[in-house]
C-alpha cells in the first residue's frame, strides 16, 4: 500500500518542471535572445546555441520524468522489523541490526532492498532539488528584467563572488544534500507507521 497520493505527486513534479522550464526559456529569450548573458555551461563553455539548449532540455525532461516515475510510482518499499532509526538502516542495508556504521562506507548488494532505496533516494533528491534550483533561475531572470535595477546589481555582484557564479547551482547542491538526508528520515517514519498498523507499504 502506498502511504499517500504518489501518482498525484508525480504529476505535480512533472507539471512544475514543464512550467518552470517554459518560464525559464521564455525569460531567457526576452532577456538575452543572443544568449550573451546565459549562464548555462553549454553556452559559456561549449558555445552552444538555442537548438542545443532545446535538445538538452528535452533530454533533461526525459531523465527527470524517469526519476519522478521511479520514486513515486515504481519504487516498492520493504517493511523492516526494527526498534529504531539506526537499526532500520542497518537491517535495510545488511539484514543485521548491528551494521549501521558500515552503511556509511559500504555499498549494499544490488538485489537488496537498500539498493532500490538508494536509487529512489537519488531520484527524490534530484526531483526536488531541480525544481528549487529552476525556481531560483526564473526568479533571477525576473529580477534581471524588473525595474529594480539596484536589487539586480547587488545580486549580480554577489553572484560573481560565488564559485560557478550561479545561485541555482548552489541551491541545487544544498537542497540535494538536505533532500537526501530527509529521505532517510521520511522512509523510516513510513516504515514505523507500517509496523504499527501491521500493513505493507
Amino acid at each position: 500500500m502506498k502511504p499517500d497520493n504518489t501518482r498525484g505527486k508525480a504529476k505535480f513534479y512533472i507539471s512544475a518542471f514543464l512550467a518552470l522550464a517554459a518560464a525559464d526559456g521564455v525569460l531567457t529569450y526576452i532577456a538575452t535572445p543572443d544568449l550573451s548573458n546565459e549562464g548555462n555551461p553549454l553556452v559559456t563553455v561549449f558555445g552552444a546555441g538555442w537548438l542545443v539548449l532545446i535538445v538538452a532540455g528535452v533530454i533533461g525532461f526525459a531523465l527527470y520524468t524517469a526519476a519522478v516515475y521511479y520514486v513515486f510510482v515504481r519504487y516498492k518499499r520493504a517493511v523492516i522489523q526494527c526498534d529504531g532509526f539506526t537499526q532500520y538502516i542497518s537491517m535495510l542495508f545488511f539484514n543485521r541490526p548491528d551494521k549501521f556504521i558500515q552503511t556509511l562506507y559500504k555499498m549494499p548488494k544490488k538485489k537488496s532492498p537498500a539498493f532500490s532505496f538508494m536509487i529512489a533516494n537519488t531520484c527524490f533528491a534530484f526531483a526536488l532539488s531541480f525544481i528549487l534550483a529552476r525556481t531560483v533561475a526564473v526568479a533571477e531572470w525576473i529580477l534581471y528584467l524588473s525595474a529594480r535595477l539596484y536589487l539586480y546589481m547587488y545580486a549580480h555582484y554577489f553572484r560573481n563572488k560565488l564559485p560557478f557564479q550561479r545561485f541555482d547551482v548552489w541551491v541545487f547542491i544544498a537542497s540535494f544534500l538536505a533532500s537526501s538526508a530527509y529521505w532517510y528520515y521520511r522512509e523510516y517514519k513510513i516504515n514505523r507507521l507500517a509496523l504499527i498498523n501491521g500493513s505493507s507499504v
